[in-house]
């Protein structure tokens, strides 16, 4: 598999989740809605237009993806929920790699993944320039076409999502006086316990244990690369065993950042919530709802 994801998961899971597991914004679910007709439009599109510049592409539309009546409670910001997730697999980071086929973590064994990664690894540099060149001019005339935004990558994409959900973060939930009331004791709580905490706005601090652990996760897999990209998440290859300390380190720390933020998440989760459904829909993603 490619072992570099955008940095964008980081932002849109932490930052609107407080949680590093594909914990996705709580929405009813209707039979009359198809989530994925955007999906399969941008993929067929893309699908075409390489196929016009001599590569081969496969549509990579995934199956919706399936949300548990637990993974509904934490994202309300139930304690209960949370301390179960958080006593299991820590803030979801190095989980995946112990749990390798469990879905509720997207272990890293779990089947499903971008059916172009063969291809990808098959190719000599050159051609993979060029595969990537090709691939992000015809993934923004997708874009152009389903959307109407324009992006000049896929990476751009993500980082023009991250930034709309940030602006509205920072407006809704960073200037909410009783998510700033409550943040404040939250940082005090975790410097109580030994923590660093550089940020108090309820934005920083709601991801900043999920970000610590992915944040190490990425230096471990950056070493695997000759040049790795800026601004790019990477995974390194950890066997369950090599993963397991990672991970119990990583569970006392989101065990102790629950505590510390009971309070504090028990608002902040449904209104990120309902800012993770505003921006989702927005970038044609209504698939990850």
């Amino acid at each position: 598999m490619l072992k570099k994801i955008f940095a964008f998961f980081a932002v849109a899971f932490l930052g609107l989740t407080a949680c590093a597991s594909p914990s996705i914004p709580s929405i009813a679910p209707s039979p009359h809605v198809d989530k994925q007709g955007k999906r399969r439009q941008i993929e067929a599109i893309r699908a075409d237009c390489m196929k016009q510049k001599g590569f081969k592409y496969i549509s990579n539309v995934p199956p919706p993806r399936a949300i548990s009546e637990k993974q509904r409670k934490i994202t309300s910001g139930d304690y209960a929920a949370m301390k179960e997730y958080r006593s299991k697999y820590g803030f979801g980071v190095f989980a995946k790699y112990v749990y390798r086929t469990d879905p509720e973590v997207s272990g890293v064994d779990v089947p499903g993944g971008d059916p172009n990664n063969s291809t990808l690894m098959s190719l000599p540099p050159a051609q993979l320039k060029a595969y990537n060149a090709a691939d992000d001019l015809c993934y923004g005339q997708a874009i152009k076409s389903v959307l109407r935004k324009t992006v000049s990558s896929q990476k751009d994409f993500f980082d023009q999502l991250n930034k709309v959900s940030e602006q509205r973060s920072t407006r809704e939930l960073d200037g909410d006086p009783e998510l700033v009331e409550l943040a404040g004791k939250f940082g005090t709580c975790l410097k109580g316990k030994g923590y660093q905490v550089t940020q108090l706005r309820p934005t920083s601090i709601a991801g900043r244990g999920g970000q610590t652990f992915m944040q190490e996760e990425s230096e471990l897999g950056r070493k695997e690369f000759k040049d790795p990209e800026p601004g790019m998440h990477y995974m390194p290859n950890l066997t369950s065993d090599q993963a397991r300390p990672y991970l119990n380190r990583e569970i006392k720390a989101a065990l102790d950042d629950l505590e510390c933020g009971k309070d504090f998440y028990a608002v902040y989760q449904p209104k990120a919530s309902t800012i993770g459904q505003e921006t989702f829909r927005e970038f044609g993603m209504d698939d990850w709802l």
